[in-house]
């Protein structure tokens, strides 16, 4: 990486190159991964820069493909399919247990 790039990145994620005292592990985790607080200035530049939102941005909370995610895992379930099988098992022993002389 070429110096005046690097100097570019580190502006993107809100790192001040000039600080001597600032060290690799305040800007990244265990995992070589950066700390939050440098995405959200990644995000941020972004948005400053283009004058847009992310596109990955979940404008409508009808869209957000994760809430029903969030919901199985209320409920304990792992997937929209697990979720239909736990149900039709449990209406099936329902009604074998009580209604078996009518099946």
């Amino acid at each position: 990486m070429t110096m005046s790039l690097a100097v570019e990145t580190a502006k993107l994620f809100g790192i001040n190159i000039e600080d001597e005292t600032i060290k690799e592990d305040q800007i990244m985790n265990g995992e070589g991964k950066h700390l939050p607080k440098y995405l959200k200035n990644l995000v941020q530049s972004y948005k400053d820069i283009t004058g847009k939102e992310p596109e990955t941005k979940i404008k409508n909370p009808k869209d957000d493909i994760y809430a029903g995610a969030e919901f199985l895992k209320m409920l304990g379930s792992e997937s929209n399919y697990t979720f239909i099988a736990e149900n039709t098992t449990k209406y099936y022993l329902e009604l074998s247990r009580n209604y078996s002389g009518r099946f």
